[in-house]
């Protein structure tokens, strides 16, 4: 496998860490967000099989979602999935710097691994270069990977995605967020397809029905 979008039609598998497939780059693209600060988390856009619905307050974000849609209609991973949206524009709020991975763990590891289109204006996100072992007998279904990955990633080789491009990863690349954006101002969008979703914790938004009270 040598693309992001080959390793999502396999199931999910954490021996595709030790794979060290980098990131894609598509480009840089121009956001013009308001003065208002933002700060959503996993706003749900489409259910699979539906339309994609932008909440007003972040409707700047617009030419992004077209240009992931249009990439994920491409490589016939959109409809079928759910997209959401985390938005961070203003002053960034983080306290720490920390090592990890999104898309794990799951509730369900026989699906495919999801795509994350990442844009920050600057202070770009930073990724590991290096391949990452878990022990034989680790579970994902049964054991927290985060401190695992913040305890074992520190050392490793890393670099920095451009800032204002668009950059997809998926699960199996670690990053973090640099020391140096917190306290920042700082443009950051975190835009994910993925085969299952999970309601809880998100910010709301009645594009799609949920079973719990926001």
């Amino acid at each position: 496998m040598n693309h992001i979008y080959e390793r999502a039609k396999h199931n999910l598998n954490i021996k595709l860490f030790e794979d060290p497939i980098g990131p894609v780059d598509f480009g840089p693209i121009n956001l013009h967000p308001g003065k208002e600060e933002i700060q959503t988390w996993r706003v749900p856009l489409k259910e699979p099989d539906t339309d994609i619905v932008i909440p007003e307050n972040i409707k700047w974000t617009e030419p992004m979602v077209m240009k992931v849609a249009e990439l994920q209609r491409k490589a016939g991973l959109l409809d079928g999935r759910y997209m959401y949206m985390t938005v961070r524009h203003g002053v960034n709020h983080a306290t720490v710097s920390f090592w990890h991975t999104d898309g794990f763990p799951m509730r369900n590891m026989d699906v495919g691994s999801e795509q994350i289109y990442l844009y920050a204006s600057a202070y770009p996100t930073e990724i590991l270069t290096e391949g990452f072992t878990f022990p034989n007998d680790f579970d994902p279904l049964i054991h927290n990977m985060q401190p695992y990955i913040i305890k074992h990633a520190e050392g490793k080789n890393y670099t920095s995605i451009p800032a204002g491009h668009i950059v997809m990863i998926d699960p199996y690349i670690i990053h973090r967020i640099p020391e140096a954006a917190i306290g920042k101002p700082r443009t950051f969008i975190s835009l994910t397809c993925t085969p299952q979703y999970s309601p809880s914790n998100n910010s709301y938004f009645p594009n799609i029905l949920t079973t719990y009270n926001p």
